[in-house]
């Protein structure tokens, strides 16, 4: 590319885009004072991340499950502007950008990503619940065919079941929160198998 977007002073030489690295995935939080403020201030945001991503010449994918928007009330008042929000705007939050078009955000109560579920109720059950899925899935071909197959040995069977299912199974634990032992139940089954 002629010029480097990423450098404002006109000094650096041109860009060559396998030195660029593009991050594909970002999270802006947002936490209002007052939660009747959380829709405004989530347009507002996006505004902005609009503006900044555009002049660096990305683009936004505003697709539905790409660019979304998980809300959290918190606070006096928020049942019912959970429920007002999903009533009036069904799920939707318009938003105005600096070019003067305009699109919709649409908001989520679960968003996968990378193979992890977010619930915006900040619970953990359908995380567990999708990774015992997942590592049931990978567990289920191989189960009588590898790994109960006496002329491999019990180390290389091991070790099977531990690339293909504890792969599904653990993805993604280190950002799990404090659970529960009784909330483990359906990763529980899986793993003792």
């Amino acid at each position: 590319l002629p010029g480097n977007p990423f450098r404002q002073d006109g000094l650096a030489p041109p860009l060559i885009l396998t030195d660029a690295s593009y991050v594909d995935d970002c999270l802006f939080p947002v936490m209002p004072e007052d939660p009747r403020d959380l829709v405004s201030q989530v347009a507002e945001v996006t505004a902005i991340v609009h503006r900044h991503f555009s002049a660096r010449m990305l683009k936004l994918n505003w697709k539905i499950g790409k660019t979304a928007a998980m809300l959290s009330y918190r606070g006096p008042g928020s049942r019912q502007l959970r429920v007002d929000f999903q009533i009036k705007q069904e799920q939707a939050i318009p938003v105005t950008l600096c070019t003067g078009e305009a699109v919709v955000v649409h908001a989520v109560c679960v968003y996968k990503h990378m193979g992890g579920i977010l619930d915006s109720h900040r619970c953990i059950g359908p995380e567990l619940r999708h990774r015992a899925a997942s590592a049931w899935g990978a567990y289920r071909p191989i189960a009588h065919k590898m790994l109960a197959d006496r002329r491999l040995q019990e180390s290389t069977r091991f070790n099977l079941g531990l690339a293909r299912v504890s792969s599904k199974l653990f993805f993604n634990a280190e950002v799990w929160s404090a659970i529960p032992p009784e909330r483990f139940g359906p990763v529980s089954v899986i793993y003792h198998r």
